[in-house]
């Protein structure tokens, strides 16, 4: 029977990601440009805006920090334009998308500053990791086992979703 916990959703994000690097192709795009536009995530939005969220010792708040990501393949900085981060932003409608992430974001930063003790997660925690942040159908396998609905309550409503 197939575990919907193992090393495959890391190593399947991991060989995506060092395929796309290596071969320097961007999924949705051909000769005449982005094939789905309208419908780009907050990654291509932002680009070539970089962007990280920093919570300062005893700080309640993340901080976000912007800066300009210069790569040689990148055809933007051809074009000199001057424009702030807000306006950017703005233009990029990367609001919508940063407000979906902003939960997420927070976990991630939860687990980073957490000290060694989970600064440093299990394999076991770092597989859990991947498969709910790569793998959606092992995920969603996952949490229809018994032991994982003994131990959380969850409606049939947020099941189905």
């Amino acid at each position: 029977m197939h575990h919907p916990i193992s090393d495959g959703s890391s190593r399947r994000a991991r060989t995506y990601t060092e395929h796309q690097i290596r071969y320097n192709r961007v999924r949705f795009f051909s000769e005449e440009g982005c094939t789905v536009y309208e419908n780009r995530p907050a990654a291509c939005r932002y680009y070539a805006l970089g962007s990280m969220g920093v919570r300062k010792k005893d700080a309640s708040q993340v901080e976000d920090i912007y800066f300009l990501v210069k790569e040689d393949h990148c055809r933007g900085h051809e074009k000199p334009r001057t424009i702030s981060v807000a306006d950017y932003r703005e233009e990029q409608g990367v609001d919508v998308y940063d407000e979906k992430n902003r939960e997420w974001r927070d976990v991630v930063l939860k687990k980073r500053s957490s000290g060694p003790t989970v600064g440093r997660p299990s394999d076991r925690s770092k597989q859990l990791f991947d498969m709910c942040s790569y793998d959606p159908d092992s995920f969603r396998e996952f949490i229809q086992t018994e032991g994982f609905l003994e131990i959380f309550d969850i409606s049939s409503d947020q099941m189905s979703t």
